[in-house]
């Protein structure tokens, strides 16, 4: 089980130009909420590149898949169960690169002087869910009470935003709330108690693409390889200065240091990986289970949705 981001609510983008070389070339980077790019300027990877980059910044994911459905950026990056929809809905990309993450900032809260001691006492509860079906607090939810026995109709889970549900966790309106990080964070560090989070049952797999206009530019084209390399060593980076990039990330975000440590060590990012025939198989499943659960409108073959001759 994997899961999905907000695939709701549109935002507006934000162009930031960054000025390394120019080739002639200018690749337009889509991110949200500045992962990306907070990665690759705390690192410096993109100093000295021999092409221009833009930074499309997003809020949500729709927009972002909008913006490279119409061609207005070169690349995407989301979880791997939203860039599976977008192409079994004919969104003009290809998938070139994945990365895993750690499951630790994605779990299932109660009060602190809540009576449910145990996922299987969820059964009949009142559950809020701060991601859309198949997200990745939902998917954590399911994979847990079907972990502690319980089946999917035991269930009735109702679905909030993130700031909507955490006043209403906090002011003692929910029973149990499926969130992830940084607001798992906030909670827990108000005294909310952890019942179970994703590490065990839930892969967090981000999926990077590249539209297909682009990638029929050959300068583009070659520009790409380049810059998923270069985003290979931000995410390193990142990895082996866990406390100064926590520092940088806690300035540009606004969050407390120990907020922003606990966030990123907990999301434990590993090394960007080239496409491989494990990781067609992965998505190939979770496409599967996403369509049986009417999540996906239907079932896809997966393997014309990659290109492995970018990144690797």
């Amino acid at each position: 089980m994997r899961r999905r981001d907000l695939l709701t609510l549109g935002a507006a983008a934000g162009l930031v130009a960054c000025t390394p070389k120019d080739a002639g070339v200018t690749l337009v980077l889509g991110d949200q909420q500045r992962g990306q790019r907070l990665a690759a300027d705390a690192s410096k990877a993109f100093d000295g590149a021999p092409y221009k980059i833009q930074w499309a910044n997003f809020s949500t994911p729709t927009p972002l898949f909008e913006a490279a459905s119409s061609g207005s950026v070169d690349t995407l990056v989301a979880i791997d169960n939203l860039v599976l929809l977008g192409a079994i809905l004919g969104r003009p990309y290809k998938i070139v690169a994945a990365a895993a993450s750690s499951s630790k900032g994605i779990g299932i809260l109660v009060p602190a002087k809540s009576d449910i001691r145990s996922v299987a006492q969820l059964k009949g509860r009142k559950i809020i869910v701060s991601t859309a079906p198949g997200g990745t607090a939902d998917a954590v939810l399911y994979a847990a009470i079907r972990q502690a026995g319980l089946k999917d109709a035991d269930i009735k889970p109702g679905y909030m935003l993130q700031p909507d549900a955490l006043a209403a966790f906090q002011n003692g309106q929910i029973e149990a709330w499926a969130t992830n990080d940084p607001n798992l964070a906030r909670a827990q560090a108000d005294g909310a108690r952890l019942l179970r989070d994703g590490e065990g049952i839930n892969n967090s797999v981000t999926f990077y693409a590249a539209s297909d206009k682009a990638l029929a530019n050959p300068a583009k084209r070659a520009a790409l390889r380049d810059a998923f390399g270069r985003i290979a060593k931000a995410r390193a980076w990142t990895s082996a200065h866990l406390d100064a990039y926590a520092r940088y990330y806690a300035q540009q975000t606004a969050m407390t240091p120990d907020l922003a440590r606990t966030t990123l060590a907990r999301r434990g990012d590993r090394p960007l990986s080239p496409i491989t025939p494990q990781i067609i198989a992965a998505a190939q499943a979770v496409t599967d289970d996403y369509a049986a659960r009417g999540i996906f409108p239907r079932r896809a073959d997966v393997t014309p949705f990659f290109d492995a001759s970018v990144y690797g």
